[in-house]
C-alpha cells in the first residue's frame, strides 16, 4: 500500500491511496454440485490465489462549526484464475462510493449517508451454469440524535430508497429481484 495524506485543519483530511493485495486461498461462495436453477445449494471454495489492486480517494471537509461532509471512493480490479478461466473475485465490486454529511446544532446531530458498490459476483456458477451477479444499488441512511442531561434519543432510518437487489447471469441477464425494505428504529437511552 502507498498512501499520501494531508490534514488542512482539525477534522479535515485529503488522502490518496494506491493498493495491491495478493490473496492466498481466498474464500468464495459457490453454487454446489447437485444444485438446480430452482434450488441453489451454496457452499464455499478456496481457489489457489487472487489479486486485487486499485486506488482510493478520501476527502473530509469541515465547512462550519456545525456542518461537515465526507466522501470516500475506490476503483479497483480483482482477478482470480480457476482452471484457466479468469474472472473477478466473488463478492468484490470494481468500485465503491460512500459519502455523507453531519449537522451538529447544540445537542442535536443529523447524519445522512450514501453508499453504492458496483456489480459483483454473488455466487460462482457450476457445471456450465453461469456466475450469479448482484447489481449495484443506491443506499441512503439517516440518523437523528438528540442528547439530554441523562440520556439520548436516536431515530435511525435505513435504506430510504429501498431499491430492489437484482441477481442476474451473463449473457442472458435473467433477473431475480429481491425487495429491500426501509427500516426505522427509535432508541431511548436513560442514565439513572
Amino acid at each position: 500500500d502507498l498512501k499520501w495524506e494531508l490534514y488542512p485543519k482539525a477534522g479535515e483530511n485529503i488522502s490518496v491511496s494506491l493498493f495491491g493485495k495478493n490473496f492466498i486461498k481466498p474464500i468464495e461462495q459457490v453454487v454446489a454440485d447437485g444444485s438446480v436453477p430452482s434450488n441453489l445449494l451454496l457452499t464455499y471454495a478456496n481457489p489457489d490465489n487472487a489479486y486485487l489492486y486499485g486506488v482510493e480517494l478520501e476527502f473530509r471537509k469541515k465547512v462550519t462549526e456545525w456542518f461537515d461532509f465526507y466522501t470516500n471512493a475506490s476503483v479497483m480490479n480483482s482477478e482470480v484464475n480457476v482452471k484457466g478461466v479468469k474472472r473477478q473475485l466473488q463478492g468484490q465490486s470494481n468500485y465503491v462510493l460512500n459519502g455523507g454529511v453531519n449537522i451538529h446544532k447544540k445537542k442535536n446531530t443529523l447524519n445522512i449517508t450514501y453508499n453504492r458498490v458496483g456489480d459483483r459476483i454473488s455466487a460462482i456458477g457450476f457445471q456450465g451454469y453461469p456466475d450469479i451477479f448482484e447489481n449495484s444499488r443506491d443506499v441512503i441512511d439517516i440518523v437523528f440524535l438528540r442528547k439530554y442531561n441523562k440520556g439520548e434519543i436516536k431515530l435511525a432510518i435505513g435504506d430510504i430508497l429501498a431499491q430492489s437487489t437484482v441477481f442476474y447471469q451473463k449473457p442472458s441477464r435473467d433477473l431475480i429481484k429481491t425487495n429491500n425494505e426501509t427500516s426505522v428504529s427509535l432508541t431511548v437511552n436513560y442514565n439513572f
